[in-house]
């Protein structure tokens, strides 16, 4: 009795593993291509989660529609600091879709969109400095895994004959 158990266990797990290879055999695969110095975290519609490592060459991913998760992008400058961006809020679920024989280009990466809002009160100026992507998403800048310093703003009337810089504060 406890062989025909074992032959019964070794017969659907040989159906199964033909039924995964045929599946596979018949799956269609698209080209996506991603910036060289960026990774992606995606997501198809059966929410199964691919990382893509950007490189020269397209990632082959099968066919169907996508949602881009996160993504980070390094780059590393000529002191040996690392700078990187990391994708905070994807709004709006940003997808894209693979097709058979056809290139996709993901829409991250640079160029960064860099914002400077300025609004008044009163007498007081208030700044505010932000990035984000090409679709919209806040991004996250970090120098050696850390905030770097804050940025600065020079202000200067048109003679020249006043002249100021302020150092901004996060929070």
């Amino acid at each position: 009795m406890k062989r025909s158990i074992g032959l019964s266990i070794i017969f659907v797990l040989t159906l199964a593993v033909v039924a995964a290879a045929r599946r596979n055999a018949n799956q269609l695969f698209g080209s996506v291509e991603v910036q060289e110095d960026v990774n992606a975290v995606v997501c198809n519609d059966k929410d199964e989660q691919f990382t893509i490592v950007g490189s020269k060459e397209p990632v082959r991913l099968p066919v169907g529609r996508y949602r881009i998760s996160s993504w980070t992008l390094k780059y590393t400058d000529k002191d040996g600091s690392v700078w990187e961006l990391t994708s905070k809020e994807i709004t709006h679920k940003k997808t894209f879709d693979v097709s058979e024989g056809a290139e996709t280009k993901l829409p991250i990466g640079g160029p960064i969109i860099s914002t400077l809002m300025v609004n008044k009160d009163d007498l007081d100026f208030y700044f505010r400095h932000y990035f984000r992507g090409q679709m919209g998403e806040v991004l996250e800048l970090t120098k050696d895994q850390s905030r770097p310093d804050p940025p600065k703003l020079t202000i200067r009337n048109k003679d020249g004959l006043y002249q100021e810089t302020l150092t901004f504060k996060y929070g």
